[in-house]
């Protein structure tokens, strides 16, 4: 294994925080330019059924730079959180069950069964034992960021 300085780890950890901010930064500017795009498209998409409209016909497309401009309507569905308890048996009735999937956060997965395990002085209770032969658990290395004093 090759020697590491206390410098060299300390130029990798302000070489992290630069990333961390760049990331940041570009994450930012992602939504700011998304902001941007969906607000300029909201306003062609008026223009273009108030040109069709005023053109008097109902397919209305543009060309521009090689590419082909229309709009176009698609319907969704979707059901609220406040609606699944009615929603759900009644898909299944309907034989659309299989659209029902159940999912469970890996991050709320591990702070529940933290909590009982430290609760039970680190362990989990005997009745977790079943459930554990389907669960993955795993220990990660992170590093820790706290504002120095």
């Amino acid at each position: 294994m090759s020697e590491i300085s206390h410098e060299a780890i300390k130029g990798k950890i302000q070489r992290y925080e630069e990333l961390r901010s760049q990331a940041d930064a570009l994450k930012e500017q992602v939504a700011e330019v998304n902001r941007q795009r969906d607000a300029l498209e909201a306003e062609i998409i008026a223009g273009m059924l108030d040109l069709q409209e005023q053109l008097g016909v109902d397919d209305f497309s543009m060309g521009v730079d090689g590419r082909k401009y229309k709009v176009t309507v698609k319907h969704f569905y979707s059901i609220t959180k406040a609606n699944r308890d009615a929603a759900y048996p009644l898909l299944r009735d309907l034989g659309l069950g299989d659209l029902i999937t159940e999912k469970v956060d890996d991050r709320t997965l591990t702070k529940e069964l933290s909590a009982v395990a430290d609760e039970n002085g680190g362990l989990l209770p005997d009745e977790y034992s079943e459930l554990m032969e389907h669960v993955s658990a795993y220990d990660k290395p992170s590093m820790s960021r706290v504002k120095a004093l």
